[in-house]
């Protein structure tokens, strides 16, 4: 599992755009641009990418908007726990590439589903 780390809304994006990305994970006092935004962006032109929010404030408003707006699947306040953090990193992951699996094979089927109708045409016109 690589980690890419961004100083900011430019390279957040060269990352997303350049890197096959699972989990996104921003701290809410990111310079430029609120982390909750930040995943409410990452959302909109990635939603499958999972995402994470840290604070150490107690900024309320801001965890509401992620969670609502941004879909946050897990908040973390600091200071956080490196293992919880850890855990709840692979359980995103986990299904962010259990998601694509299903999407792949569910793929595969349509496209063997199509063979099969295609061979049954022929075989019936035959």
């Amino acid at each position: 599992m690589d980690v890419l780390i961004a100083k900011d809304m430019k390279e957040v994006w060269e990352h997303l755009a350049t890197s096959h990305v699972h989990v996104v994970i921003a701290d809410q006092r990111m310079p430029g641009t609120p982390g909750s935004q930040m995943l409410v962006l990452v959302r909109e032109r990635y939603p499958a990418i999972k995402r994470m929010l840290i604070t150490g404030y107690s900024d309320i408003e801001a965890v509401i908007e992620a969670v609502n707006k941004a879909g946050v699947m897990h908040y973390c306040s600091k200071p956080w726990d490196p293992a919880e953090l850890v855990q709840v990193v692979r359980k995103a992951y986990d299904e962010v590439r259990a998601e694509e699996e299903r999407v792949a094979y569910t793929e595969k089927l349509i496209t063997a589903n199509q063979q099969l109708e295609f061979a049954l045409r022929q075989r019936l016109l035959s």
